[in-house]
């Protein structure tokens, strides 16, 4: 199964998008499976189980700070 990066905004998951600039404070980015899968590692990381690291963009070159479980 493929992995995507979603943007979850006030508890909402979105497919995210990496030239769009999200202004809320709270916005997480997860590199998931599925929608739900994202919604977990934002529980993990609400409860302080993980940290954001930085993820290469292979769409737009650039590098963004998301949750994704270690080893990958």
């Amino acid at each position: 199964m493929s992995k995507n990066l979603y943007a979850i905004v006030d508890g909402e998951v979105h497919p995210f998008n990496c030239y769009k600039i999200y202004t809320e404070l709270d916005t997480l980015v997860a590199y998931a499976n599925t929608e739900e899968h994202a919604m977990e590692l934002a529980t993990m990381y609400e409860h302080g189980e993980i940290e954001p690291g930085a993820f290469r963009c292979n769409k737009c070159g650039g590098t963004h700070q998301v949750l994704q479980e270690s080893g990958e």
